[in-house]
């Protein structure tokens, strides 16, 4: 009795072989997906890049234009300057102010309403901060 409790305790050496290839699989599965992950951050990256050229900040194209970059990258894995360019462009043509250079308004002292807002009492910023009434 005590012999058969032992021998099924015991593993075999297929059933270790299997365990490692599991392992190992399992290993080069995380390798992958770490893999992928860091080629689409590499190509995101150049993406943003190469939109730089067209935008103010190529970033821009990543924010408004998400998804798979897939048709931007040729089958040797390097990305298409043209079609970035492209769409860079097309997001250009739908918001004009992303635009390399385009100019913004800043907000300034000089724009907005210029009559008094309290036009009745006669009380000024100045004679409140001096402390007159």
């Amino acid at each position: 009795m005590s012999r058969s409790r032992h021998s099924s305790c015991r593993t075999s050496p297929t059933t270790r072989r299997e365990a490692r290839y599991r392992r190992e699989r399992n290993e080069a599965r995380a390798q992958l997906k770490a893999l992928e992950q860091r080629m689409e951050n590499l190509v995101t990256r150049e993406v943003a890049r190469i939109a730089s050229d067209t935008l103010e900040d190529g970033f821009d194209l990543i924010v408004f234009m998400p998804g798979d970059y897939n048709d931007m990258v040729d089958k040797n894995g390097a990305v298409d300057a043209e079609k970035v360019t492209e769409y860079a462009q097309q997001l250009v043509q739908w918001k004009p102010g992303l635009a390399k250079g385009a100019r913004v308004p800043t907000p300034g002292f000089g724009q907005g309403r210029r009559a008094a807002v309290d036009q009745g009492s006669g009380v000024t910023w100045s004679s409140v901060l001096r402390g007159h009434e």
